[in-house]
């Protein structure tokens, strides 16, 4: 699908748009956090028995499990900023997102679906292309118009409805 219409979303996320963003990158922090942990408990395990010592196991088991958790601590405003995206733009048939720190990009046809929040967009991408990076703040628009992004991502929309 060739994207005609420039669309753009410019600047940092405030609000509840923000506030979700960051839920949902610590959230999947942790999960990768936990997965490598997991990961880890054999080798942990085999290293315990050829020890001879199960405290091994029990000791660098719950240090190794317990490490995600550090990831739901908060972080200052000033270590959010190079983390959070600052620019979300449509470039031919990709949607970019870009901050201080990172430049990440998805083909629009791998967008499992669009989640409208009220205020905001979650893209969502299916497993394996996961992305915490493409949350689309309205007031943010500079260029082309919201119905031009919906249109993007026809038969994908998917309208939240508030608690």
């Amino acid at each position: 699908m060739m994207v005609e219409q420039k669309i753009e979303f410019s600047g940092y996320l405030t609000g509840k748009a923000e506030k979700f963003y960051w839920k949902k990158a610590t959230v999947f922090g942790a999960c990768i956090l936990w997965g490598g942990a997991v990961l880890m408990l054999p080798v942990i395990a085999a290293a315990s028995r050829a020890l001879g010592d199960w405290r091994f196991t029990v000791i660098f088991g719950l240090a190794i499990l317990g490490l995600p958790l550090l990831g739901f601590l908060p972080k200052r405003k000033k270590a959010k900023f190079p983390l959070t995206p600052k620019r979300i733009h449509t470039d031919g048939e990709y949607i970019v997102s870009i901050g201080d720190k990172f430049t990440e990009s998805k083909l629009i046809s791998d967008a499992r679906r669009v989640v409208d929040h009220g205020e905001f967009y979650e893209l969502v991408f299916p497993f394996g292309n996961y992305s915490d990076k493409f949350i689309c703040q309205k007031s943010l628009l500079r260029e082309g118009t919201l119905s031009d992004f919906e249109a993007l991502f026809e038969g994908k929309l998917h309208r939240k409805v508030s608690q």
